[in-house]
Order: structure tokens, then C-alpha cells, then sequence
């Protein structure tokens, strides 16, 4: 029983400290600003509610005695601003783009009127900038991470939507040839593997070899979108010698979505390789499928919440997503092999003293290739004659030198098919 104890008390502090470290790198994003009215004067206590477009949820906060607001913590998307305050017509600044570690910026003007009146509406791209920082982002939102080709078969044989951190020109190859490569980049001429990759505000950090993130990571179509942050970044981004790579993976919202896709390669679409055609051989074998699904929506719990008397809706509460993905690689190569002549494989090795043979003089340097008796001591163990194995009857310890199941196996081989 005390074991027992121990083991819980031990279980829950790794829980709280790995909670500590995941919270302490976030991948939610911020909106800030200032409320005036419309002659620029600073107007406090401004009640200000930021709303999720796609999911419903709300968080309210009041502009403090400067007028400034800060809304930390958004999960990424599109949110709704409604701000009021006594005296002035309630205003609301439309679809406010948050990105992942980002933060968005704006002025909220107020016009002279009643709470009660018309709605004052602001289109939010005219008014975001994003001033507050010194970092140097890149956000990769959803539609490119669905519409921008990946090729199938990248990083461990997948789809990999670090792909796209080559869209930022700070962003280069570690490799040597400098093709790109998802394992090894560098970002701002940092370290190839010193980048931090966080999922969710999660490290995919390995201490003995950089990131896993091709071993842990799901399909691109369960991301919503990423930040690259190549320099200046914020020092609770500590854990990195070059570049912050920040993922957010989908949610559900408060209608049902999804999708099913498959990508596809097949030898039948491609062209054969010079080198085949050469041999006279047919294309290689290069089947390769992606497929999968995935559902997003929110949750239903009987006899809760809103909706009708048998199944209620956890509406702006509760979501779910599931994704679900399979990838089948099938491979076949053409190769050229040496393997052993007919007459070797009775015994007879004789061909490998012919030194007119290019390929015998090739492999010895113009010496034919003698063969000796191994089982006898060095300092007595004479050529074999003509190298013929087959015609060797000396027998050591009552063993020929032909071992039958090295004779077996030797009938195994491919019969050549040129000289």
C-alpha cells in the first residue's frame, strides 16, 4: 500500500512538472490593443469580449487607465472583437486573424452614442499590424498546408508539412549537395538539428540526436497551421540554437467537418529511367498511397446542455477531432549483381585465372586470383591446383574442402545471364 502511495505521489508530480513545461512554450497567440475615441483620446474600462468565429467561445477583458487591452492565450483562428464603453456606440472589429505564437494588433476607434444603437463594424485588415515584437515570423496557415503540393514519399517515407519551412528564405539546407532535407535544416545559419520544434506548445526535442518530430508527428492534414520564428524570438523560447518551429493541431468547432483524400503514385504514371531503357528493362516498381480521413464537430452527451430532450449539445464547450491515415509503400529496383558462373557452381573456379578476363584483371590488379587450401597452415598451404575445387580431394580432418551445404547453397543463386 505504501508502494502504492509512493508510485501515485511520484506519478503526479511528473504530470504537474510536465505540465509546467509544456505551458511554458505556448503555441496560442494574442490579441492587443488600444481603445480611443475618435479624436485619439485614450478611453479605460472598456469592456472588450473576443469571440471564437469557428468554435463560439468568449473571453472578456477591460482596457485598463491607458486603454490598452491584452487578450493572451487564443487558440489559433478567426475571432470577433465587440467592444463598449458608457457614452460610445458598441463596435465590432470582424474576422481578426490569430496565428500561432503571434500577435495581432489594433486601434479600436469608438464613435459619441448610445450602447443600445447601431453596431459600429470594422473590417480587421484594415486595421491589424503587428508592431509590438521584434520577431521575424512566418506563418504557414491552413490553405497552404492544404493546397501547396508535399510529395509523397518525403521525410521517413511521408507526407511531412515541414516541407514548407523552406517558404522562408531564412531557412536553408544542411545538407552539403544543398538539396533540402526536413531533418536537416538550418535556420539563419544556425545549427542543422538545433531548431526547436514544438507541437501544441510540446517539445518533440530528443537529447541525443535533436528532434523526432518525423517519428511522433501525424498527417499535414491534421495540422491548422505553424510559425517559424527565426530570430528575436521571446526568451521563454529558450531551448533552441536557431529558429522556433510552433504547430497547432486542429480542433473541432461548433459544426461537423471533414474530409477523405488519397495521393497517389504509381509506376504506371511515370516515365522509366534512362538506365533501364538502356538494359532493356521495364520500369521500376513505385506504388505508393496516402489515404485517410478525418471529423471534427462538437460533442453530444445525453441529458446535457442545449438541443432536444434526448441528445444535448456542449455548445462553445466541448469539441472533438479525429484523424485517421495510412501509408503502403511498394518498391522495386532493377540492379545489376555479379553472381557466380555455372562453372563455379560445381566447384571449378579455373575462369578466375584467365587475365584476359577485364573483370578478373580488374578485381586483382592483373593477377589472376589464385586459390589456397585455408585449412592447412600457412606456411605449407600450397595453391590449388587450377583452381579447380572440384577435382581437390585432399582431405583434411575427413572433411573434403567442398562443404555440401555451402555447395547448396551456392546452386541458390541467380543463373548469370551474360558472360
Amino acid at each position: 500500500m505504501k508502494l502504492f502511495k509512493s508510485s501515485v505521489i511520484l506519478l503526479l508530480m511528473l504530470v504537474l512538472t510536465g505540465a509546467s513545461v509544456v505551458f511554458g512554450q505556448s503555441d496560442r497567440g494574442t490579441i492587443r490593443g488600444t481603445v480611443t475615441d475618435q479624436n485619439d483620446a485614450v478611453i479605460a474600462n472598456a469592456k472588450v469580449i473576443a469571440t471564437s468565429l469557428e468554435r463560439g467561445d468568449t473571453r472578456e477583458v477591460t482596457s485598463n487607465d491607458s486603454g490598452i487591452f491584452v487578450i493572451p492565450e487564443l487558440k489559433a483562428g478567426l475571432y470577433q472583437l465587440a467592444v463598449e464603453a458608457s457614452g460610445f456606440r458598441r463596435t465590432s472589429v470582424e474576422n481578426i486573424k490569430v496565428d500561432v505564437q503571434g500577435i495581432q494588433s489594433l486601434v479600436v476607434k469608438l464613435e459619441i452614442g448610445e450602447i443600445s444603437g447601431n453596431v459600429v463594424t470594422v473590417n480587421a485588415e484594415a486595421v491589424t499590424i503587428n508592431s509590438d515584437t521584434p520577431v521575424r515570423q512566418s506563418n504557414v496557415n491552413e490553405r497552404q498546408v492544404r493546397e501547396l503540393p508535399l510529395l509523397t514519399g518525403g521525410e521517413s517515407e511521408g507526407r511531412t508539412p515541414l516541407s514548407f519551412i523552406f517558404l522562408d528564405s531564412n531557412v536553408s539546407s544542411g545538407l552539403p549537395d544543398g538539396s533540402n532535407n526536413t531533418t536537416k535544416f538550418r535556420v539563419s545559419g544556425g545549427q542543422a538539428s538545433g531548431t526547436e520544434i514544438l507541437v501544441d506548445g510540446a517539445s518533440v526535442r530528443r537529447t541525443q540526436n535533436g528532434t523526432f518530430f518525423s517519428e511522433t508527428a501525424p498527417s499535414p492534414n491534421a495540422f491548422k497551421e505553424f510559425t517559424i520564428s527565426t530570430s528575436s524570438y521571446s526568451a521563454e523560447f529558450g531551448n533552441s540554437s536557431g529558429g522556433i518551429v510552433n504547430f497547432s493541431f486542429k480542433s473541432g468547432t461548433n459544426e461537423f467537418h471533414g474530409e477523405g483524400y488519397e495521393f497517389l503514385r504509381n509506376e504506371v504514371l511515370n516515365a522509366n529511367r534512362l538506365d533501364n531503357i538502356r538494359e532493356g528493362n521495364p520500369r521500376n516498381r513505385d506504388n505508393r498511397n496516402n489515404y485517410g480521413f478525418n471529423v471534427g464537430g462538437p460533442i453530444y452527451i445525453p441529458g446535457f446542455g442545449e438541443g432536444t430532450p434526448f441528445v444535448h449539445k456542449l455548445k462553445d464547450r466541448a469539441f472533438f477531432f479525429f484523424l485517421y491515415e495510412v501509408y503502403r509503400l511498394r518498391l522495386g529496383f532493377n540492379t545489376r549483381v555479379t553472381v557466380p558462373t555455372l562453372r563455379m557452381r560445381t566447384g571449378d573456379f579455373s575462369e578466375l585465372l584467365n587475365t584476359s578476363d577485364p573483370d578478373v584483371a580488374r578485381i586483382n590488379g592483373g593477377q589472376p586470383i589464385r586459390i589456397y587450401d585455408p585449412r592447412l597452415p600457412s606456411n605449407v598451404r600450397p595453391a590449388i591446383p587450377g583452381n579447380r575445387l572440384d577435382l581437390y580431394n585432399v582431405l583434411v580432418n575427413g572433411r573434403p574442402i567442398i562443404d555440401p551445404a555451402g555447395l547448396a547453397i551456392l546452386q541458390r543463386y541467380p543463373a548469370p545471364t551474360r558472360a
